[in-house]
């Protein structure tokens, strides 16, 4: 379950829990390669709401909860084909080609992450 993550009187960001989520994805990895792979996160919920407010002599609180990424991801699992579908054990030249392919859909990832943890939690 997430709960929410609240704001102390110092306006400084307080976490209550966070929800791990996993996503798989499959993509090309080079011109030689194929993978699938895991990715997690810690996602927790931030309220970036004002807070208590007056407006007019009424008084409120106002909230704007968003779930936002406690770390960035990180890979749990990868498995790595060749052309012709069999299993690549993961050396330098693929760990390189991994970490060039996580760095050029980064922002996919996290939004994608999101996405689950929106419908899931």
């Amino acid at each position: 379950m997430l709960y929410w993550v609240g704001r102390s009187s110092s306006n400084t960001i307080i976490p209550i829990d966070m929800e791990l989520v996993s996503i798989d994805m499959e993509d090309e990895l080079g011109p030689d390669y194929f993978i699938e792979v895991t990715m997690e996160a810690e996602v927790i919920a931030v309220d970036h709401g004002i807070g208590s407010y007056e407006y007019w002599g009424s008084k409120g609180y106002h909230t704007d909860i968003r779930l936002e990424l406690n770390k960035p991801p990180y890979v749990d699992e990868v498995r790595l084909f060749d052309e012709n579908g069999e299993t690549v054990e993961i050396g330098p030249e693929q760990t390189r080609l991994l970490e060039g392919w996580i760095a050029q859909n980064a922002s996919d990832i996290e939004d994608r992450i999101l996405e689950k943890a929106s419908i899931d939690c």
